[in-house]
């Protein structure tokens, strides 16, 4: 149950946590002031002692969501629209109408998918971009209307291919007339879920005989790691894009200067902190947006020059909740 309103919720946290828990909309409300919790800072007391006892007196939200419509079911999720059970989504673009995601951004009408960007009309996928009506398949950009692809790029209607490149009805890497293809899909009987079973181990199989790249690197210069685009001295880093001079990244976006990071979106100069996004100078945070100079701070919002702060929105020259 929320803490302040009573009423019953979802939440990630047990009900027999040290702190309090707020339901979303009491926790974004202006029903509690997270300044009434500040006080000095005692230098006679190691900090983490201080800060770990406001932890523990301080209202943690019930989910870690910001700017949702109807998405009741959602964690570390923000401005998405009718999605259900997405998770650590929608950093760098919302989503609307999907189901089962993970890591994903500006995805619409998507079901079962997770690493994947601006795509609609898609299910069971994995690491795709930019892509429409492409099902079971896995590292595929720029691609609609094609089923079973693994490492495929500028593709449509496409069945059972592996590192095809601007190809057009290819059907098992077969090139076929147009007529041919459709005779050959509508003979596969796709309404069965028998016969995609079997397609689908007949496509695993012939997926094993092929070669496949190391590692999922594209338009990047000097890196190490998996999953990575547009980037440029990154090391160690993985599921990373338009991102330069990163090491140990796990899941970021058009990053600069940033080390020891997890869900680090449009930042820079980050070290050692958790969903730091559109935020600049953070370190050892959690959960900061649009955030400047921050060190030690959980849940805190368009906020600068904090210092062990939890919850504090519109804030600066803040340490321990209290203001200087």
């Amino acid at each position: 149950k929320c803490d302040l309103c009573g009423k019953d919720i979802i939440s990630v946290y047990h009900k027999d946590v040290p702190f309090p828990v707020y339901c979303q909309k009491c926790w974004w409300s202006d029903k509690w002031d997270p300044m009434e919790y500040g006080r000095d800072y005692d230098f006679n007391k190691p900090f983490f002692e201080q800060f770990d006892k406001l932890m523990k007196e301080i209202p943690w939200p019930s989910l870690s969501n910001e700017n949702n419509i109807n998405s009741e079911y959602v964690n570390y999720t923000s401005d998405s629209k009718n999605c259900y059970l997405v998770f650590a989504a929608g950093a760098d673009g919302g989503n609307e109408d999907t189901f089962y995601g993970y890591r994903i951004d500006r995805c619409r009408n998507c079901l079962d998918i997770n690493f994947s960007f601006n795509c609609e009309l898609c299910y069971q996928c994995s690491n795709i971009t930019n892509c429409s009506r492409v099902f079971f398949s896995r590292y595929v950009e720029n691609t609609y209307d094609s089923m079973f692809l693994f490492d495929c790029k500028n593709c449509s209607n496409c069945f059972g291919c592996v590192n095809l490149r601007n190809k057009q009805y290819y059907f098992f890497n077969t090139p076929l007339s147009k007529g041919e293809y459709f005779k050959k899909i509508k003979e596969l009987n796709l309404g069965s879920y028998q016969n995609l079973l079997t397609i689908s181990k007949k496509f695993i199989n012939f997926l094993n005989n092929f070669p496949r790249k190391y590692a999922n690197i594209s338009k990047s210069i000097n890196v190490t790691g998996e999953d990575i685009r547009n980037s440029k001295d990154c090391l160690n880093c993985f599921y990373l894009k338009e991102s330069e001079n990163c090491k140990n990244i796990l899941w970021g976006a058009k990053d600069r200067d940033c080390f020891d990071g997890i869900a680090v979106t449009s930042t820079e100069l980050c070290y050692d902190s958790v969903a730091a996004i559109r935020s600049s100078d953070v370190k050892f945070s959690m959960i900061s947006l649009e955030g400047r100079d921050l060190d030690y701070c959980f849940w805190c919002h368009s906020s600068s020059n904090l210092f062990g702060c939890i919850g504090l929105r519109h804030k600066q020259y803040c340490i321990l909740n209290k203001q200087y």
